[in-house]
């Protein structure tokens, strides 16, 4: 793949690279996604599910304190420095763009915690030190701005508005059988991410553990790095400590295809 004007790009008699250079399509992605940044500007799981979500303002609403409207930069709770996306969904490239500082995330519980009672059979030593690593990540997931905006679009960033999508497919296959309703923004009879969607799921191990399994930092071939909350002593995620973290692993599936890549 040469790059043109700062983008990759496939020979033009290539017309679906997902389907017939995978491999070098996923080596696209997963540079097109190391160039975004997408640790810092994508969006992670807690910014696409609020914790107590206010509805969907509706056209003509002149309240909207207590409404979320998508593609707003002030939307309620987006002024809260440490959790955002309290209330709306918060896409966090838009407010980087408009000045923003970089938010601390909360990492999910690594599979298996350094003190969890699920321990390997064989003695210390012998333990792969992959296996190692793997078990002691913490786990981040994040969603490009097509798949947020699908999902803040058309209001599926709550039960209630999960609960409405579910309600319409089934009336429509008992009522509009074997025809498929079309689909409406905020009114969908089915889920159907846009072809541009995109998410990633990363691990992350925390600088003191990575410097106890070998791993140190190159400064001229560095780990991206990013100050995390992560579970370090337990596999509930209660106790959570800050720290420098180092990306050490990531997967992309991106919907390029109907049955995604």
């Amino acid at each position: 793949m040469p790059i043109q004007d700062g983008e990759l790009v496939f020979d033009e008699r290539v017309n679906n690279p997902s389907m017939s250079c995978p491999d070098a399509f996923s080596w696209k992605l997963f540079v097109e996604a190391i160039d975004d940044e997408f640790w810092l500007k994508w969006a992670a799981d807690q910014y696409v599910w609020p914790e107590e979500p206010y509805p969907t303002c509706q056209a003509g609403t002149a309240d909207r304190s207590s409404c979320c409207t998508p593609g707003s930069l002030d939307n309620p709770g987006y002024d809260d420095p440490d959790d955002p996306a309290q209330h709306c969904p918060y896409f966090p490239g838009e407010h980087l763009d408009a000045g923003a500082d970089p938010l601390m995330l909360d990492a999910n519980p690594p599979a298996v915690a350094q003190d969890s009672h699920l321990t390997s059979p064989l003695p210390q030593g012998d333990l792969d030190p992959g296996r190692e690593i793997r078990q002691e990540m913490a786990e981040l997931v994040f969603r490009n701005e097509a798949m947020f905006d699908y999902v803040f679009n058309n209001n599926l960033y709550h039960t209630d508005g999960l609960g409405q999508v579910f309600t319409r497919s089934e009336a429509n296959l008992s009522d509009g059988a074997p025809y498929q309703q079309r689909n409406a923004q905020g009114e969908l009879v089915r889920i159907n991410f846009p072809v541009e969607s995109i998410m990633i799921k990363t691990n992350w191990l925390s600088e003191e553990r990575a410097a106890e399994l070998g791993l140190t930092d190159d400064p001229e071939n560095p780990y991206i790095t990013m100050e995390i909350e992560s579970p370090v002593t337990d596999n509930n995620g209660t106790i959570l400590e800050p720290g420098l973290h180092y990306l050490v692993a990531f997967h992309v599936s991106s919907k390029d295809i109907p049955q995604w890549v």
